[in-house]
Order: structure tokens, then sequence, then C-alpha cells
């Protein structure tokens, strides 16, 4: 990657550190580092969803959710999105999306 967009943090299991951004061709990108693994992972953005997708999906099934946080991370052995949301009653959610296909792994709620 060229140009850097943004910075992740997720540790759910396995600690990782990701960022988005743009090749040399300017073509979108995603990049995860294991750093107790020592390991890397590359993705371009045509391999899975976008954090945008990820967000809508979640706004679209939990309506009355507010977003306050989405990352991009590692959890069972695969890419993900995590998203960190706040019900009315001031709670927690979480839920872990795959990178891949955006399908719905996780939800916890009420925390």
């Amino acid at each position: 990657m060229k140009q850097i967009d943004k910075y992740y943090h997720l540790s759910r299991g396995v600690k990782s550190y990701s960022a988005s951004g743009k090749t040399s061709k300017g073509k979108a990108a995603y990049f995860i580092y294991l750093p107790g693994k020592h390991k890397a992972y590359y993705y371009s953005a045509s391999d899975g969803v976008s954090e945008s997708t990820v967000k809508s999906s979640f706004q679209k099934s939990y309506p009355k959710k507010a977003i306050k946080e989405v990352n991009l991370g590692w959890y069972q052995k695969q890419a993900v999105w995590e998203v960190t949301a706040v019900n009315a009653d001031g709670s927690y959610c979480y839920a872990i999306y795959k990178f891949k296909d955006g399908q719905l792994l996780s939800l916890v709620d009420k925390l």
C-alpha cells in the first residue's frame, strides 16, 4: 500500500493491527498484522466487503443501536470486521462479520 487512510486495532483472542488504504495504482486495499504470530495478510478490496458495507448491514439489522466504532482485525483464523455499538440503555453490543463475505459470525449484546 502506498497510502494509508485508516488504522484499526482488534484483540479477540489474537491481537491484530490493521490498515486500509490505496495501492500505487489507486486501488483500495487492506493489511492485517498479527504481532504475536509474526504474520501479515494483504487483501485487495475485491477480496471482501468494505467497512461501509458492514456498517450499512449492521444498521439495517439493528436500527436502534448507535455504531461507535468499526475495526478490522483477526478472529478465528480469518479477517473480520467488528462493529461496536451502544443500545438506548447505554449497554454495549459487539458484532463480528467475516471480511470475505460480510456474514455475521457473532453477536454479543447488552454488555
